[in-house]
C-alpha cells in the first residue's frame, strides 16, 4: 500500500513538471514590441515592415518580435506610455521623441533608388501641369496646400523651411489641410481637390512605377538638383528615417537588434519589402536639428524663451554667487553704517566700533573665501580634456580672493574647446563679469552650438553687452572683456585660434612664436564691437606646447630698472622651459614672477595655461 502510494506521488509530480515545462520555457520568449509609422496606412505598414520583424524574430530567437503600426496620432502616446520597445519613424519624429522620451538612434534606413541605395531623403513640393498659375513658392499665397501631416518631416517640415526661407508664412495661404497619408496627397491634387501638394521624396516615382499615376500631369515646384540623389526633390536633402531603441529597452537586446539589422543582406525578402538595402551605421542628424531650431519646434519650440524656473534650473550656480556677493555687500554696508554711527556719538565708543568694524571685515573676508570656492566650482576639471592632451597645467590667482580672470575647457563633439577670459576689474565687480561670461559661453556652446572661435567671441560680445543692457539710452556700464578662443580637432591636427586683446604663444624646442589676437575687446558700452575676428588655423606638430595668458602675467611692475615685465621676457623664459613637464613650468613661472617683483605688491588677477596635445 505505502509502494503504490509512493508511486502515484512520483507520477503527479512528474506530471506536474512535464506540464510546467512549457509554461517556463514560453515566459523565457519575452515579447518585444516594434512601432512602426504607418505613413501610408497600416496595411502598407505590415506589408512594408512585417517581413523585417519576421526576420529579426529568426535571429533572435530568445525574443518574440510584435508589429504595432502606427499612425500619426498614435505614435506619440504609445511611445510615452512604453507600449513599443523599438521605433522606425521619420526623422522629424525621431528628434522630438530623442528630446521628450529619450529614445536612441541604432541604424539608419538605406532607400532603394535608381543606381544604389540612399541613407538622405528630401521633400516634394508639387501641382498639377496645367496648372500655369502657380510656377514658384511666391505663389503660394492665397492658394489651398495639402500635406500628409503637419508633423511629416519628408511631408511638410522640410517644405515648410524652404516656403518661410523665401518669406512666405504659412498663414498666408488660402487653407491647409492633412490627409494622414502620402499617397492620398498625390491623388488629391491631381483630382483637382487642393492646389499644391507636398511629400517625400521617391513618393511619386514609387506610384509611377506601380502604374498608380502619370508623372507627366506633375510639375515640381522649387526643383533642385544633385547629380548623386536620383529622386525630384524641391528641398535640401536630410539623413533617412532612422531605427531607434527606447528609454526602458535592454542595451543587450538592443545591441543584439543593431547587428541583426547592419547583416541584413541586400537581396534578402526582408530589404526588398521595405524598397532598401536594409540598414546602416546612424548618420548625423545636426542637420536635422538645425532645421527643427530654425524653425523653432520640438524641442527648441521655446529657443531664446525662458522662464524664471528654467534660469533658476540651469543658472543655479550663478545665481546662488550673485546672491551671495549681494548679501555680503549688504551685511559689509550694514556694519560700516552701524560702526559709523556709533563712532560719531561718543569718543569714549571707539573701541566698541573698531571690535565691530573687524567682525565687520572679518565676515566679508570669510564670505568671500566662500565665495571663491562656488567660483572655483564654476572652473572645469582639468580632466575633461583626458584623451586629447598629453600635459595641461593651470596657473590661476585672483588678486582679491575673487577676481575677474575666467577660464573654460571641455570636449564637445570630440573637439577640445579651451576659452580664457580677463573681465573688467578685481574682486566682486570682476567675478560678477564672470558670471555673467559663464552663462553666456555655455548658451552659446550648448543651445547655439557654434565651433566658429571668431562667432563665438562675436556672440560673447552680443551676450555681455545685452546682459549689462549696454545698448540701452540711459546704460552707465562700461564693462567688458579681452578673450581668447581655441578650438583643435584632433582627427586634422588643425587648431584654430582668435583672440580679442589676448595672443596665443606656440613653442617647439625652445623656438617660440607669439600669435597675438585682434586688438579689440568685448562689450564695453564706449567701444564699436569688431566683426568679424580673424581666425587663425595652425597645424599641430607633435613636441608643440601651446600657452594662453591673460595681463595680469606680464604687467607684473618690477626689476632694476622699474619696468613691467612685459610679454618678451615671459616668452624667452617660458621658451627656456619648454622640456619641463607643464605642471614645473607653472611653478617656475610663478617663483620667476615672484622673484621679478622685489617688494612690489601684484597688480592683476593672474591665469595662464599650458597645454600639449597628444
Amino acid at each position: 500500500m505505502r509502494d503504490r502510494f509512493v508511486s502515484i506521488a512520483v507520477i503527479s509530480v512528474l506530471a506536474v513538471l512535464i506540464v510546467s515545462m512549457p509554461i517556463v520555457a514560453w515566459a523565457d520568449v519575452s515579447e518585444i514590441h516594434i512601432g512602426v509609422l504607418a505613413n501610408k496606412g497600416k496595411s502598407a505598414a505590415i506589408k512594408t515592415w512585417q517581413p523585417l520583424v519576421d526576420y529579426l524574430g529568426n535571429k533572435i530567437q530568445e525574443h518574440r518580435f510584435i508589429l504595432v503600426p502606427l499612425d500619426f496620432d498614435e505614435l506619440y502616446p504609445e511611445v510615452e506610455a512604453g507600449c513599443v520597445d523599438f521605433i522606425i519613424t521619420n526623422t522629424g519624429h525621431y528628434i522630438e521623441l530623442e528630446a521628450n522620451y529619450g529614445i536612441s538612434r541604432i541604424a539608419t534606413f538605406r532607400n532603394a533608388g535608381p543606381g544604389g541605395f540612399y541613407t538622405k531623403f528630401g521633400g516634394v513640393l508639387f501641382v498639377r501641369v496645367d496648372c500655369d498659375d502657380i510656377r514658384t513658392i511666391r505663389d503660394f499665397p492665397g492658394r489651398k496646400v495639402l500635406a500628409a501631416d503637419e508633423k511629416s518631416f519628408g511631408g511638410w517640415l522640410m517644405q515648410l523651411r524652404e516656403i518661410k526661407a523665401q518669406g512666405i508664412n504659412p498663414n498666408q495661404f488660402a487653407e491647409f489641410r492633412s490627409t494622414g497619408n502620402h499617397e492620398e496627397v498625390v491623388f488629391s491634387i491631381l483630382e483637382g481637390k487642393s492646389d499644391i501638394g507636398a511629400v517625400r521624396t521617391d513618393t511619386l516615382e514609387r506610384m509611377a512605377e506601380e502604374g498608380k499615376i502619370d508623372l507627366s500631369l506633375i510639375r515640381i515646384i522649387n526643383e533642385q538638383y544633385d547629380p548623386e540623389f536620383p529622386f525630384r526633390h524641391s528641398t535640401g536633402l536630410y539623413p533617412e528615417w532612422p531605427f531607434a531603441k527606447a528609454l526602458h529597452t535592454d542595451s543587450l537586446i538592443a545591441q543584439n537588434v543593431a547587428v541583426a539589422l547592419l547583416t541584413l543582406p541586400e537581396d534578402s525578402h526582408a530589404a526588398k519589402a521595405a524598397q532598401s538595402g536594409g540598414w546602416t551605421i546612424p548618420e548625423d542628424y545636426n542637420s536635422v536639428h538645425e532645421l527643427f531650431r530654425e524653425l523653432q519646434l520640438g524641442p527648441y519650440e521655446s529657443l531664446g524663451e525662458f522662464n524664471i524656473i528654467d534660469v533658476v534650473k540651469k543658472y543655479w550656480q550663478v545665481i546662488l554667487l550673485s546672491a551671495l556677493l549681494l548679501v555680503v555687500t549688504i551685511v559689509a554696508a550694514v556694519w560700516i553704517s552701524i560702526a559709523n554711527r556709533r563712532l560719531g556719538t561718543a569718543l569714549s565708543e571707539l573701541n566698541i566700533s573698531h571690535i565691530e568694524l573687524e567682525k565687520a571685515n572679518s565676515l566679508l573676508t570669510e564670505s568671500m573665501q566662500y565665495a571663491r570656492i562656488i567660483q572655483e566650482s564654476l572652473l572645469p576639471n582639468l580632466q575633461v580634456l583626458d584623451g586629447v592632451v598629453a600635459d595641461l597645467a593651470v596657473l590661476w590667482e585672483p588678486l582679491n580672493i575673487i577676481g575677474g580672470d575666467y577660464y573654460w575647457m571641455e570636449q564637445i563633439d570630440g573637439k577640445a574647446f579651451i576659452f580664457v577670459a580677463d573681465c573688467t576689474g578685481h574682486g566682486i565687480p570682476g567675478a560678477m563679469v564672470t558670471m555673467i561670461l559663464s552663462a553666456s559661453l555655455d548658451f552659446i556652446l550648448h543651445e547655439e552650438g557654434l565651433t566658429d572661435p571668431g562667432q563665438i567671441l562675436t556672440e560673447i560680445d552680443q551676450a555681455v553687452r545685452g546682459r549689462l543692457r549696454q545698448d540701452e539710452p540711459n546704460s552707465t556700464s562700461d564693462d567688458g572683456l579681452e578673450a581668447a578662443v581655441c578650438i583643435y580637432d584632433p582627427c586634422t591636427g588643425i587648431l584654430s585660434f582668435a583672440g580679442a586683446g589676448l595672443p596665443l604663444l606656440r613653442v617647439k624646442e625652445k623656438d617660440a612664436q607669439l600669435i597675438r589676437g585682434d586688438r579689440a575687446c568685448r562689450g564695453y558700452r564706449t567701444l564699436r564691437p569688431m566683426v568679424p575676428f580673424k581666425v587663425h588655423e595652425l597645424v599641430i606638430e607633435p613636441e608643440t606646447t601651446l600657452y594662453m595668458f591673460t595681463d595680469g602675467i606680464t604687467d607684473q611692475m618690477g626689476g632694476t630698472p622699474r619696468r613691467l615685465f612685459g610679454q618678451k621676457r615671459l616668452v624667452d623664459f617660458i621658451a627656456g622651459l619648454s622640456r619641463q613637464p607643464l605642471v614645473e613650468q607653472m611653478s617656475a613661472v610663478e617663483e620667476h614672477l615672484r622673484s621679478y617683483r622685489q617688494d612690489e605688491n601684484v597688480r592683476d588677477d593672474m591665469t595662464l595655461i599650458g597645454f600639449r596635445f597628444k
